[in-house]
């Protein structure tokens, strides 16, 4: 099979077509890729308030009242030390207008001697709530997880909590017949 000069021009043209698609293809892919790394740093980039020239332009001399400061003397210097505790995240209670089950969990008989060899006794309760979902009703499971603790020799570590069932999903208030019901997961059902 031979080619002609026309079908040679026609290749040529058609390489080249093909050449220029590629080319706006690569532009458009290199604009996308800088709007993206432009979108992304936006997102993810540590924001920081600071101070620029144009806000302090608000506070002008004029309407800034003179405070005149105290000296301090060595005698006049109190310390002051304050801590700051750890602010623990505290999830809401679940709707008190719904029904309750109880499910309690103490310690064995065998596991609430101490090491002095005195018998623990209840000290508390942890209580975690959970909604569950039972076809036409939902009601709030309330377990119970008894603490012990021993009298004898006040010791931390002869506290002792009763261990709980393990949950579908750990650090949520969902039970496995509302997860069924929700997401309609059929390894959720039987547990």
């Amino acid at each position: 099979m031979t080619l002609t000069d026309s079908d040679t021009s026609a290749l040529i043209d058609l390489l080249q077509q093909q050449h220029d698609l590629i080319e706006q293809q690569n532009e458009r892919i290199a604009v996308l890729e800088r709007q993206l790394r432009l979108l992304l740093r936006q997102k993810y980039q540590p924001s920081s308030e600071q101070l620029s020239e144009d806000q302090l332009a608000l506070f002008e001399p004029e309407c800034v009242p003179d405070v005149q400061t105290e000296t301090l003397t060595p005698e006049d210097d109190d310390t002051i030390t304050a801590t700051r505790q750890k602010r623990r995240g505290k999830r809401t209670r679940c709707d008190d207008t719904l029904a309750r089950h109880r499910i309690e969990y103490e310690l064995p008989e065998s596991e609430r001697l101490c090491g002095c060899g005195e018998t623990l006794v209840k000290i508390g309760e942890t209580v975690t709530e959970q909604y569950e979902f039972i076809p036409a009703q939902y009601i709030v499971i309330e377990q119970v997880q008894h603490r012990y603790g021993c009298c004898a020799c006040h010791a931390s570590s002869a506290l002792k909590t009763a261990p709980k069932s393990l949950q579908i999903l750990p650090k949520t208030n969902a039970a496995a017949g509302l997860m069924y019901r929700m997401y309609g997961m059929p390894a959720l059902q039987d547990a």
